[in-house]
């Protein structure tokens, strides 16, 4: 029986891969799609924000919703929301315990009142699609957690 060939990852042909081979790994790159800054690095507006200017900014920004007059980096202003916040003691964030909602309280149905002794006639064919429908807006109602909507049959 003739070997198996199997191309390598230079493109050329070659025998099966040995122990050595099987091992060896290659470089992954990872490429990210990013947008070119709108003021380049070296602009006076964009090089004038600094740490310095932090604190100032998170001020008028943050806390006085005043519109800066140039655009920001992204990364500036979140360097300068953690030291306003670490100024105001709001950071590292605090953990808060998880408090699950409390379940609801089903209410007990209503018991229909008995029907009279007569003999019980054959629903008609309006009859079942109007209570199909309303079984359906029922079961919309329950999946939503709306109350019964009046005018559909039932009190408000």
């Amino acid at each position: 029986m003739p070997t198996p060939t199997y191309s390598t990852p230079d493109g050329s042909a070659g025998t099966p891969a040995t122990s050595t081979e099987e091992t060896r790994t290659y470089p992954v790159e990872t490429l990210l799609p990013l947008a070119q800054p709108i003021l380049p690095p070296n602009n006076p507006l964009r090089a004038s924000i600094t740490p310095n200017v932090y604190i100032g900014l998170y001020d008028k920004v943050i806390l006085h919703n005043l519109q800066p007059s140039c655009p920001i980096n992204l990364a500036d202003m979140l360097r300068s929301c953690v030291t306003g916040w670490k100024r105001d003691g709001e950071w590292p964030p605090r953990s808060t315990p998880y408090n699950p909602p409390a379940p609801k309280k089903k209410n007990p149905k209503p018991k229909k009142p008995v029907a009279s002794v007569a003999p019980a006639a054959q629903p008609t064919e309006s009859d079942v699609k109007a209570s199909r429908r309303l079984s359906f807006r029922r079961s919309l109602q329950r999946a939503f957690g709306m109350g019964p909507l009046p005018g559909l049959g039932e009190t408000a």
